[in-house]
């Protein structure tokens, strides 16, 4: 029979809170970070590779021991919440895993919500994504704003959208159950990959490596996620009110443009760019991947950092200072 209790909140005593997904870099961040907050929460680590997870966290300077697991053993477990980071950061995995992503995403997240209709007092966050939304477009997305796929030319490109996507329609049509698909559009990690293709890894990797950044004039606009915020944004989530079923967006202090980002990174770290056709159009054509929607705000979040402050805290880390 399942379990309809109310959630815990977090004044009640130690959330039990699962992980799935937990070398995931966003995972791995999130997990280090608030092992270092004085928040009473117990956490246990899910993984294909329990010791991978121990590897992630000693990189990012975890010295106390960790609850770590076999990611197909976190159904056998009593939790209060469950986050599910599984899926894939770098844009040219995910296109490399074709077809795979939307099985793996949909694999794991059916288990998950077997769980939750067994453990209704459950707590569930899925980390999406603003690919969810479709096909890129001109305005930043808003609460009104309708997903686009090309559904007459899908592609392995949109694979990874469609699986966030789908994922999340399964979660609505899942409610009363307590359900949160938190929306990450751009993150950037203090011990980011700089081999990933992102034009802000490349940017740091051009000043790390002295070598000149070669960008087109096209301006854009990007919301960068410090982890201090995201935890304040997932400490909201885990903290909702009893069967909250919705999406909700990530989202800095404020958005940076391309053009910000460049003039800061030559100013503060000497970076060395050059533009082709000359310099950045600001009001030509470009990408607005960042969300102006709020909805957030009603959960008590508050980001403390903009953009450019994130940019700037996470070039210094990579760089030494």
């Amino acid at each position: 029979m399942a379990s309809t209790k109310n959630p815990r909140s977090w004044a009640e005593g130690p959330m039990r809170i699962a992980i799935l997904g937990a070398t995931s870099m966003l995972a791995a961040d999130y997990a280090a970070f608030s092992m270092a907050q004085p928040s009473a929460v117990r956490f246990s680590l899910f993984a294909r590779n329990a010791d991978q997870i121990k590897a992630a966290l000693a990189y990012r300077g975890v010295t106390a021991e960790a609850d770590c697991r076999p990611l197909d053993t976190f159904d056998s477990g009593e939790w209060d919440a469950i986050i599910n980071f599984i899926g894939v950061g770098d844009p040219a995995r995910a296109i490399a895993m074709g077809a795979d992503i939307l099985q793996i995403t949909r694999y794991w997240d059916d288990r998950i919500l077997d769980y939750l209709r067994r453990n209704t007092q459950c707590r569930y966050v899925f980390l999406s994504s603003g690919a969810a939304l479709g096909l890129a477009a001109a305005q930043p997305s808003a609460a009104d704003t309708t997903a686009r796929f090309a559904i007459n030319d899908l592609g392995p490109s949109a694979y990874y959208g469609i699986s966030k996507f789908y994922a999340e329609a399964i979660h609505r049509a899942s409610a009363p159950l307590s359900i949160i698909d938190i929306r990450i559009f751009n993150y950037i990690s203090r011990f980011a990959d700089l081999g990933h293709r992102f034009f802000i890894n490349e940017a740091i990797a051009s000043i790390k490596n002295s070598v000149t950044l070669h960008v087109d004039a096209n301006n854009m606009w990007r919301d960068y996620l410090d982890i201090s915020d995201f935890h304040g944004l997932m400490t909201a989530c885990l903290n909702a009110p009893s069967n909250y079923n919705r999406p909700i967006d990530a989202y800095s202090r404020s958005p940076a443009s391309k053009a910000e980002i460049l003039k800061m990174l030559q100013e503060d770290f000497g970076l060395d760019y050059r533009v082709s056709n000359g310099g950045i159009d600001a009001t030509g054509s470009k990408s607005d991947y960042y969300s102006k929607d709020r909805t957030a705000e009603t959960l008590g979040y508050q980001p403390r950092f903009s953009s450019i402050e994130t940019i700037r805290t996470v070039a210094r880390h990579i760089l030494g200072g």
